[in-house]
């Protein structure tokens, strides 16, 4: 998040954006998003696996 707030501060104070740079900020964020996601999906389904879960 920090990348896209940069990227966001420069284009208000000089008019200039890397979009590229933008672009695989926004991307890499969403990735490591999907990928909480999933391990948090992962743990929750063994806890209930091994009988820690709710029901």
């Amino acid at each position: 998040m920090n990348s896209i707030s940069h990227s966001l501060t420069e284009l208000v104070t000089t008019g200039k954006m890397d979009f590229k740079s933008l672009t695989k900020s926004i991307l890499t964020n969403i990735i490591e998003i999907i990928n909480k996601l999933l391990v948090a999906l992962a743990i929750q389904t063994s806890m209930k696996w091994i009988g820690m879960g709710g029901a």
